[in-house]
Parts: structure tokens; C-alpha cells; sequence
């Protein structure tokens, strides 16, 4: 009886130590960074023209962090606090990933900080 308790308890924690779900089962998104990084030879500047098109088009609301951090032009658009639904905080990372999913050298982060850098005025 005192292991079958135990085992319990374990399951219940180890529960609450995964990453947080809805009633859905989906992950839910705190926040993601849009990573527009160079590896020697400058960032894909028409990926970020595309990007900030995107966002002054579609979601010009959404409040964003920009932060430089080299010395190439790399730069994060950090999300954080983000301003909508949970189910139009999925849509609005799927469009980004669809959107940047044809150009090279952008990496996106889901739910960790954004990189210490610069931050850029908007």
C-alpha cells in the first residue's frame, strides 16, 4: 500500500514537472524568438524584410522586442507576454514558421528568454 502511494505521489509531480498543456494536450506558448543569425557572412536580409512585412501587415499590434547581438546585423525579434488567444498565439508562430520556413539562417526558439544584446528602439 505505501509503495502504491508513493508511486502515486512520483506520477503527480513528475506531472507537474512536464512543460504546461492545455485542456487540448498543446504546448502552450509563453513565448519564441525569431533568430536572424549569420554564419560568417551576413544575416538573409530578404528573410527579415519578408518578416517585418509580415508583422507590420498582419499582427502590427503584437508588442516585440528587437535585440541586436553581433556584429553582422544579427538581430532576435523576441515574443513574450504575447497578446492574443493561446489558439491565435499557435496560429501566429505556424505563419511565422511557414513564412521563414524558405530562407536560410534563422533559428526559432520556443519558451526560453531572449539573448542579452542590444535592445532597438522600434
Amino acid at each position: 500500500m505505501k509503495n502504491l502511494f508513493l508511486f502515486s505521489i512520483i506520477s503527480i509531480l513528475a506531472g507537474c514537472a512536464t512543460n504546461k498543456n492545455n485542456e487540448n494536450n498543446a504546448l502552450i506558448i509563453d513565448s519564441f524568438t525569431v533568430s536572424f543569425y549569420s554564419p560568417g557572412n551576413g544575416i538573409n536580409q530578404k528573410a527579415k524584410e519578408a518578416y517585418d512585412s509580415f508583422l507590420t501587415e498582419k499582427y502590427a499590434q503584437l508588442q516585440f522586442e528587437t535585440i541586436l547581438w553581433g556584429r553582422e546585423g544579427e538581430i532576435d525579434y523576441c515574443f513574450s507576454n504575447i497578446a492574443l488567444s493561446e489558439k491565435n498565439k499557435t496560429r501566429f508562430l505556424q505563419e511565422t514558421k511557414d513564412l521563414l520556413s524558405e530562407f536560410d539562417r534563422i533559428n526559432i526558439i520556443e519558451n526560453e528568454a531572449c539573448k542579452k544584446g542590444i535592445n532597438l528602439p522600434k
